[in-house]
């Protein structure tokens, strides 16, 4: 009987449970988080759930323990912490003892989650997976760190950066809007976004590609102006219409992401690119979820 291949998820959040859905239920996940929900609701039988602190010694040590204790075919790797989960440590050094076990473990490939918030202000313009990186905020310079310092691991590593995560259970702007609050940055301002059943399809095929794709830009290909979508959101929840009062940019400044060539390189398309029809399920979902 094969040994199946084993992904190990650090910093298995939101998203982790898209990817756990979208795998069959024979293959073996690890999920990592500081801390594990006893509620944590279960895609399949065949995961295992583990508390560990990856920026430790003990934490590294942890997962250690637990790869030699389940053989494996290949270990693959998704790196989903954001750069808050690394405290104020030079990434390098807080991934220190991390890469050091899965370099011993020969991990076959590791997908590391980034943001486009990583890309300069670019004034509307168009961004794409092979613009260059201009570090100009705190954030941006912090993403830009972590992925260097997995870039220079030695391992095989691809870099997906997403554009603003939205699906079941998660639609962007909905507490704000129905608070009425007055909404940071300008209507005019562009919002990219990436459905979280693509987001997950996109890690999992960065992981599965021929050939190494060091890194994609992922988002669903249609940026939304920020005044259209709060103005649809509010609409769907009968709320009033936004106000956008406050000069101060949103996160990740105003840009349109351009996917087009990652999503070719990973050979896939987006299942959700229509913004618009996809908010318009999400709320009729959430409303018949909280009838």
């Amino acid at each position: 009987m094969s040994v199946p291949r084993r992904i190990l998820v650090l910093g298995a959040g939101y998203l982790a449970r898209f990817v756990a859905a979208a795998l069959p239920a024979t293959t073996p996940l690890v999920e990592v988080r500081r801390r594990v929900p006893e509620t944590a609701p279960r895609a399949h039988a065949g995961i295992v759930r583990l508390a560990a602190d990856v920026t430790t010694a003990e934490g590294a040590s942890r997962i250690g323990r637990e790869l030699d204790a389940a053989p494996a075919a290949t270990t693959d790797v998704l790196f989903m912490l954001p750069p808050s989960g690394l405290g104020e440590t030079v990434p390098a050094q807080a991934l220190a003892g991390l890469l050091d076990v899965l370099t011993r473990h020969g991990a076959r490939r590791v997908v590391v989650v980034s943001s486009s918030g990583i890309y300069a202000e670019e004034q509307g313009g168009e961004v794409s997976a092979a613009t260059p990186v201009v570090a100009d905020n705190l954030r941006a310079a912090r993403l830009a760190a972590i992925e260097q310092a997995w870039h220079d691991s030695g391992l095989a590593v691809s870099v997906v950066r997403l554009a603003g995560i939205y699906g079941p259970g998660r639609i962007i702007g909905r507490d704000g809007v129905l608070a009425g609050r007055t909404l940071p940055g300008e209507a005019a301002a562009w919002l990219n976004l990436v459905r979280a059943e693509d987001a997950a399809r996109a890690l999992l095929a960065a992981l599965d590609a021929p050939r190494l794709v060091p890194v994609a830009l992922i988002a669903d290909g249609h940026p939304a102006r920020r005044g259209d979508y709060y103005a649809l959101l509010a609409s769907l929840l009968g709320a009033p219409a936004p106000r956008f009062g406050e000069t101060r940019p949103a996160r990740g400044g105003s840009k349109r992401c351009n996917p087009a060539a990652s999503w070719q390189a990973l050979g896939l398309e987006p299942l959700w690119p229509d913004w618009r029809t996809s908010l318009r399920a999400l709320v009729a979902e959430d409303s018949a979820g909280g009838a």
